[in-house]
């Protein structure tokens, strides 16, 4: 009985990386991904694609990096005016909060991350 591909790729990996601890079998479900990324501001799958190593090419590799790279340029999606008010908001506490911090290098690092959360640029992940 022939395997289908995903059942192939499982026993490929099960069996010649047992102490795997992430393989990923992409093809089309790339742009679902890309999608939740997006919305959640951290293009962490895409990163991965533009940034990875190829292994293995069979001549379709630079294709999805370039679609991941323009993916990254893109962006993510623009901040609604909702959003915007409630940074506001947020991002005069975290300044409250840094003049009142004793510690400032931790009132710094811990700003820093939570400001950018509030930016609408791609999120470092």
């Amino acid at each position: 009985m022939k395997l289908s591909a995903i059942e192939a790729a499982m026993k490929f990996v099960n069996y010649t990386f047992p102490n795997c601890d992430i393989a990923l079998l992409a093809g089309e479900s790339y742009k679902r991904h890309f999608k939740s990324d997006r919305e959640k501001g951290r293009p962490v799958l895409a990163t991965m694609i533009v940034e990875g190593k190829v292994l293995k090419d069979k001549g379709q590799v630079q294709e999805l990096k370039d679609i991941a790279d323009n993916f990254i340029k893109q962006g993510p999606e623009p901040l609604t005016i909702e959003y915007i008010n409630s940074s506001r908001y947020f991002m005069f506490n975290l300044l409250d909060d840094f003049v009142d911090e004793r510690n400032h290098a931790e009132a710094i690092v811990s700003n820093r991350i939570e400001f950018s959360s509030c930016t609408g640029v791609w999120l470092k992940s």
